[in-house]
């Protein structure tokens, strides 16, 4: 049984060889984008046993036949052993190896009819054949060239086959701007949300990298939703960077920040910045979880349809404004680290979604190419919070569901999503 380190704080998560202490300790230490505070930021070694914990914990409740319980595993058939399979390969796991082939094969078997759980079908099977740093860092390719001839050489045909099937009924789910609950519907028509939709264009976009045939019409009626469904208006708030908001995506390096420099976005005077944030649904009262959600799903709508031609100087301003005005709301309501789904309800059905949270913040704010935001050092915080909640036997547990507390909490911890900005 092997289980490695993550390859750095800022991700791809696919690791080569152990990682040590101290090269932990460096990128911690080093992590592009200075601090304007002293955050607390996890000891390395702490970090570093904390995740092993975590992953062997994981590992041990796998059952003979590959897949993981749960609460939500009959619910969500194949979601629990999905989300346990990224979160293994995150944290460092051999793709190889004996528990990633046998719970990717018992993936094959569930039926697919739950947005969450084909969803996280797909990020497990592109995951396994996320291409290696040190490949990345010898290329200096677009990470898309790279990904996709890796999945080319290395993909097993049964896992193709099952993604594709997984893309077919992913793209065939989509309502309008975006995916729900089964049932989920009102006078008037079907309710999409924003965590759904996360969900879904994550895996679509991931797919897509890797050959598969996504239509871009998918991302487009995603963005038209995204952008309608945001609040209107929002008061003025102290603006800070976020790259993605004014960087062109297009041509950036495969390797992302852990490898140099933050990227600079920039700083046009006159700009201001206003909190606009996501509720739920559409319109709904904006929470935190529904932004971080959003703020992800706009940023790879950005990633897909910016080299189109219909993508103009008029829509590129409204993108950015979205996603800098979401930043600015995110940060603003931040009041704590990992947040409640709704700010300021302390009920008990806020609580087992806290660890689901951090994995989307942790998402979105890696995509905007955001270290901080606003004052706010939402992974030192977040990191610190989850050591201090972890089990003593590796595990968390929110709710009486330690599975996939656990992978969201590794997931959160190893940080591998990839930048969209080199």
């Amino acid at each position: 049984m092997e289980t490695r380190l993550p390859e750095g704080r800022l991700g791809p998560g696919r690791a080569l060889a152990p990682f040590p202490s101290a090269l932990v300790a460096l990128l911690l230490l080093v992590a592009p984008g200075a601090r304007a505070q002293t955050t607390g930021e996890p000891d390395p070694q702490v970090l570093e046993e904390a995740i092993r914990a975590g992953t062997g914990w994981l590992l041990a409740r796998q059952g003979a036949d590959g897949a993981w319980g749960g609460r939500y595993a009959e619910a969500y058939p194949g979601g629990p052993t999905a989300l346990a399979v990224r979160a293994l390969l995150a944290t460092g796991q051999n793709p190889e190896s004996a528990p990633v082939v046998g719970a990717l094969a018992r993936l094959r078997t569930f039926p697919l009819d739950r947005t969450y759980a084909v969803a996280s079908m797909v990020l497990a099977i592109t995951r396994r054949y996320a291409p290696p740093r040190r490949l990345l860092e010898r290329t200096r390719r677009p990470y898309e060239v790279v990904a996709r001839k890796t999945y080319d050489r290395l993909a097993h045909p049964r896992d193709r086959s099952h993604m594709d099937l997984c893309v077919r009924w992913l793209v065939e789910h989509q309502e309008g701007p975006g995916w729900r609950y089964p049932g989920s519907e009102v006078p008037g028509g079907p309710v999409q949300d924003a965590i759904h939709t996360c969900y879904a264009l994550a895996a679509l976009h991931e797919a897509a990298l890797l050959g598969a045939d996504v239509p871009p019409e998918v991302f487009q009626r995603a963005l038209e939703g995204l952008l309608d469904g945001q609040q209107a208006e929002g008061d003025e708030v102290r603006r800070f960077p976020v790259p993605l908001a004014d960087l062109p995506i297009a041509g950036s390096p495969a390797v992302g920040p852990a490898a140099g420099a933050r990227p600079e976005a920039p700083d046009p005077a006159g700009e201001r910045m206003h909190a606009r944030g996501w509720g739920y649904v559409a319109r709904a009262v904006p929470t935190v979880g529904p932004t971080t959600a959003s703020l992800a799903s706009l940023a790879l709508c950005k990633e897909r349809l910016e080299k189109g031609r219909d993508y103009g100087s008029a829509l590129r301003e409204q993108v950015g404004r979205a996603l800098r005005d979401g930043a600015g709301w995110l940060a603003t309501h931040l009041v704590e680290t990992p947040p409640r789904r709704s700010a300021g309800d302390p009920g008990p059905g806020t609580e087992r979604w806290r660890h689901a949270d951090l994995e989307l913040l942790e998402r979105a704010a890696t995509l905007l190419a955001v270290e901080r935001l606003g004052d706010r050092d939402w992974w030192g915080e977040g990191a610190a919070w989850l050591l201090d909640h972890q089990e003593k036997d590796g595990a968390w547990d929110a709710a009486g569901d330690p599975v996939t507390s656990t992978a969201f909490a590794l997931l959160f911890l190893s940080r591998p999503t990839r930048p969209l900005l080199g």
